[in-house]
């Protein structure tokens, strides 16, 4: 399992590569999304345990060499559930949690920038208080 996830973070990052000097620059940076299935009870931003195995292997692969000079978004999501402000806020305790546990697990903090969507970004748009809509993305962003 730990093999294929550095596999899949470094074929990841390799996608985010600038492209080569003959080819147009884009305006913003390229990014690659992984979606984490990082469970969270409502109005929490515990990470459950469940995910710990999860995130370990998220950190084994960040902490590769091979991903040396790659920046990462810790972005944060909620359901639809409560007022918007709160969940903002609530979506980026849920990132911070997620950072908190990589940089415990050895991954520099300065690679990673958490970011908190409340329920701007659903990602089950058919069921706005969904339970998938509680969850952190990690986006790789070349520099």
């Amino acid at each position: 399992m730990k093999r294929i996830l550095v596999f899949f973070l470094l074929a990841f990052v390799a996608a985010c590569e600038a492209p080569p000097p003959s080819a147009p620059v884009a305006a913003a940076p390229s990014e690659r999304r992984i979606l984490l299935t990082i469970n969270f009870d409502f109005d929490s931003h515990v990470i459950r345990p469940s995910s710990y195995p999860l995130l370990d292997n998220v950190a084994i692969a960040l902490n590769d060499q091979r991903l040396q000079g790659s920046q990462f978004e810790i972005n944060g999501h909620t359901d639809i559930i409560g007022r918007l402000g709160y969940n903002i806020g609530l979506s980026l305790m849920r990132a911070g949690a997620v950072m908190d546990y990589l940089s415990a697990r050895g991954v520099p903090t300065s690679v990673m920038h958490p970011q908190g969507f409340g329920p701007l970004q659903l990602i089950d748009t058919a069921n706005p208080a969904s339970p998938a809509n509680r969850r952190v993305e990690i986006v790789a962003i070349s520099p």
